[in-house]
């Protein structure tokens, strides 16, 4: 899910609470880092920072501190993995993420509560539709039942013709669902596969940071450097 509300359901929800920072190693991950200290030493925040390189860095750094601490992190990286699957975080866990890197995983940004990606959902591309991707489980589970008194309503020829879903029927029904689905996962495949052709970059993270800082009353000319440098 989307944060667009950084000041309000990101600053002021982490107050009084510990955060481990997983930052990827690269300038810019750098200036967000310091943006976000000075941010989080003004909010009391407390806070850990952790440079990363590569998803083993970030699978090490959160299994280190998992047990300590229920906030994390992400700048500039885990956000074009699906880091539920990734890193098995518990139900109260909150994984934040602002990774200028894209396209950005579809687990993260249709996640309920859990991932929570500091953006807004406005400014990025072709973000495919939830329905495109994800299908009912309920739907499989329809196909599955439709033939579990097969036997039975063989075994019962008069009672059958008396029924109101017959064989024919059943049978019809779930070649329809069949095809749907075929017809579906083409469909899916083809939507994943123009979302996720391409790899660019999207905003700076120091510059989001930055914009929060300005927000708050905490940009100062030194924040204000360390972004044009």
């Amino acid at each position: 899910m989307f944060v667009s509300d950084l000041k309000g359901e990101f600053l002021s929800l982490l107050a009084g609470k510990r955060v481990i920072i997983i930052a990827n190693i690269d300038i810019d991950s750098i200036v967000a880092s310091k943006i976000l200290q000075n941010l989080f030493r003004n909010e009391n925040i407390m806070f850990s920072v952790a440079p990363v390189l590569g998803v083993k860095g970030m699978q090490r750094v959160f299994t280190d501190n998992k047990d300590d601490c229920n906030f994390y992190l992400f700048i500039n990286c885990g956000g074009c993995v699906d880091l539920v699957e990734l890193l098995e975080p518990d139900e109260k866990v909150i994984l934040y993420v602002c990774d200028s890197h894209r396209p950005l995983d579809l687990c993260n940004i249709y996640s309920d509560n859990q991932v929570r990606i500091l953006g807004d959902p406005r400014t990025e591309e072709d973000i495919p539709q939830f329905e495109q991707i994800f299908r009912d489980e309920e739907d499989e589970e329809e196909d599955s039942d439709d033939g579990i008194d097969e036997g039975q309503d063989s075994d019962d020829n008069m009672e059958g013709e008396t029924r109101k879903t017959t064989h024919i029927e059943r049978f019809e029904r779930r070649l329809k669902r069949n095809r749907e689905k075929r017809d579906w996962e083409k469909t899916r495949d083809r939507v994943l596969f123009n979302y996720t052709q391409n790899s660019y970059y999207a905003r700076s993270s120091a510059l989001i940071f930055f914009e929060l800082a300005w927000q708050t009353s905490k940009d100062t000319l030194d924040l204000l450097c360390l972004n044009i440098e």
